[in-house]
């Protein structure tokens, strides 16, 4: 029994230590501008997840990241109407880190 204590707690830390490594932030967006004014963007977001840093109103992203809407944003429309010009087009989000968009908490957005 004295054996399995110290090996199933040492396994127990590594599993703890492992999960914790792929932990990402969970990033709010309550604004349905394209032009960062106020709160945090679509495009914020993305910037945000995409550097681990803070963008405009929004939180930093840390590792594998998941954007949520604010359920205040129900019903409304995003419109990407930036005129960054990307590979992707003027209005394209180029997201280059692993990003989950959950748009559940707003349906109908």
């Amino acid at each position: 029994m004295a054996k399995c204590v110290g090996i199933c707690f040492g396994m127990g830390v590594a599993i703890l230590f492992v999960a914790a490594a792929g932990y990402g932030a969970t990033i709010t967006v309550d604004s349905d501008t394209d032009d960062g004014t106020g709160g945090c963007t679509l495009r914020e977001a993305v910037q945000a997840a995409n550097t681990n840093s803070a963008s405009g109103g929004c939180a930093a992203g840390s590792g594998s990241d998941t954007i949520v809407f604010d359920e205040a944003l129900t019903g409304s429309t995003i419109t990407l109407t930036s005129d960054e010009n990307t590979a992707y087009g003027p209005s394209a989000l180029e997201i280059s880190s692993n990003v989950t968009i959950d748009g559940v908490d707003a349906p109908g957005l």
